[in-house]
C-alpha cells in the first residue's frame, strides 16, 4: 500500500502530519508469506478450543487453552511457524486466525495457476485448524486493477475462474476463511478510476458476489482506514475521521459478514524540528465510527487492524526513533480500551495485531514483540488481558 499518509486529527489534536505508514499491503507479496483476524466471524477461540488443565502449562500463560500449532508436524508456512513462536512465548493458545495477502490474477490462465498455488497455502492453514484472513488486493502482475473495469465486467471471467479453481482444488467454505476485498478503499492507494465513495459498494459486490457464489458459507469483509481520503488526494493531505456511510451505502448486506477498521500509530522522524506523535488509539482508531458502521450494516462482528512499534526509521541514523517501553505499553492499552468499548456495545471484536519486524523495508518500522524480554512481556500482558475479555486476537507476522 502507500508509503505516505497524512494524519490529521478531526479534533485538531494532530495537525498535518505526513509520515510513512504502510497500510499492510501492496508492497507485501504473498506466495510464501502470511497475514489476519481471529475468527472475525468463524469461531470464537475461547469457546471452541479444547481447555487445558492449569497444571499442563508451566509458568504464566496467556490463556487456558492449548496451542494450535504442532511443532513436530513439519509445517512449512512461515506464518504458522511464527504463530508457534507466540504460542511458545505464551505457553498457550493465542490465536486461531492469521492474516495473509494475495493479489489479483491478470487473466484466466493466471487465475488457474494462482488458485492452485494458493489452495496449498490454505490447505496447510486448515491442517493446523488456523483460519486465514485473506487480503485480496486489487493489483495484478501488470499493475493496479481499475475499479471501473471491475464494475464493467472486465474481470468477471477472471474472478469466476479463480474461485472455481479454488473449489476444484478441494477447498471447503470453512477452509476459505475470511476474504478482505479492496482493502483501504477510502484512501488513494488503488486505481479508483473515477469510482466515487458511493460506488465502492458496487465494486465490492462484484468480487464478494463471485466468492459467495462459489463458496456461499465462506466469509467476506471490508477493511477501511480509520481516516478517509478522497481518491485523488495523492499527497495524503486532507484525511478526515468521518462517517464510513458513503462507502457502505451500496454494499449488498448479504455479501458482508464483518467490518474492519485499520488504525496505526505514527511518530515523526528525529530530524524533524518538531516532535509529533500519534500513539493513542482513541486518536488513530476512533472506534465510535466503526461501531456506527457495524450498526449501519446490521452485523455483529468487527475487527481492528492495528499494532504498536518499538522503532521507526530504523535504517537511517539521522531519522531513527525508538519508542520507550512505557509508551509502547500505553499504546497497547489504548488499543485494548478501544476494543473493549466496542465489545461493551454488544459487538464481537477481534484485534489483528501487526507484529512483523519491517526494518530495512520501505516501511522501516519494527512492529515485532519477539526481539527482547521487555517486548515479549508486553505481548503476553496484552494477549492475556485481551483474551480474558473474550476479545479475539489474530496476527500479521511471518
Amino acid at each position: 500500500m502507500n508509503n505516505n499518509i497524512s494524519f490529521v486529527s478531526v479534533n485538531k489534536k494532530i495537525i498535518a502530519i505526513t509520515g510513512l505508514i504502510i497500510a499492510l499491503g501492496a508492497s507485501l507479496a504473498i506466495g510464501g508469506g502470511p497475514e489476519k483476524t481471529p475468527n472475525i466471524n468463524i469461531v470464537n477461540p475461547l469457546s471452541d478450543t479444547t481447555q487445558v488443565n492449569v497444571d499442563e502449562i508451566t509458568g504464566e500463560t496467556c490463556s487456558q487453552y492449548k496451542p494450535m500449532i504442532d511443532k513436530t508436524a513439519g509445517i512449512e508456512s512461515s506464518i504458522l511457524n511464527r504463530l508457534s513462536d507466540y504460542e511458545e512465548l505464551c505457553g498457550s493458545f493465542v490465536a486461531d486466525e492469521m492474516m495473509i495477502f494475495t493479489d489479483t490474477p491478470v487473466n484466466t490462465e493466471k487465475a488457474k495457476s494462482k488458485a492452485q498455488a494458493f489452495s496449498k497455502v490454505l490447505k496447510e492453514f486448515s491442517e493446523s485448524a488456523i483460519s486465514p484472513l485473506v487480503v485480496f488486493e486489487p493489483v495484478t502482475d501488470d499493475g493496479f486493477v481499475s475499479y471501473q473495469e471491475i464494475i464493467d465486467g472486465k474481470f468477471d471471467d477472471i474472478y469466476k475462474t479463480y474461485f472455481n479453481e479454488l473449489k476444484t482444488a478441494g477447498l471447503s467454505d470453512e477452509e476459505m476463511g475470511t476474504w478482505v476485498h479492496l482493502p483501504e478503499s477510502n484512501t488513494p492507494i488503488w486505481n479508483h478510476d473515477g469510482v466515487d465513495q458511493e460506488g465502492f459498494g458496487n465494486v465490492y459486490n462484484k468480487i464478494a458476489g463471485f466468492q459467495k457464489e462459489t463458496f456461499p458459507n465462506s466469509k467476506s469483509t471490508v477493511l477501511l482506514n480509520s481516516q478517509s481520503y478522497e481518491s485523488d488526494d495523492i499527497d495524503w493531505e486532507f484525511g478526515e475521521y468521518s462517517s464510513f456511510s458513503p462507502f457502505l451505502e451500496n454494499i449488498n448486506r448479504e455479501l458482508i459478514d464483518s467490518f474492519g477498521v485499520q488504525g496505526l500509530p505514527w511518530i515523526s522522524p528525529a530530524d524533524r524540528s518538531s516532535n509529533l506523535e500519534l500513539l493513542d488509539a482513541s486518536d488513530f482508531v476512533q472506534i465510535d465510527l466503526t461501531i456506527d458502521a457495524a450498526r449501519e450494516l446490521g452485523i455483529d462482528d468487527i475487527w481492528i487492524n492495528t499494532g504498536s512499534f518499538s522503532e521507526k526509521y530504523t535504517t537511517n541514523i539521522d531519522r531513527a526513533r525508538a519508542v520507550p517501553t512505557i509508551k509502547r505499553e500505553s499504546t497497547l492499552n489504548t488499543i485494548f480500551e478501544q476494543a473493549k468499548q466496542a465489545k461493551d456495545s454488544g459487538l464481537n471484536v477481534t484485534i489483528n495485531l501487526f507484529s512483523e519486524d519491517k526494518s530495512g523495508t520501505p516501511e522501516d518500522t519494527n512492529w515485532t514483540y519477539l526481539d527482547s524480554d521487555k517486548n515479549k512481556q508486553l505481548f503476553k500482558d496484552f494477549a492475556t488481558k485481551t483474551l480474558d475479555e473474550d476479545i479475539s486476537i489474530s496476527l500479521f507476522d511471518r
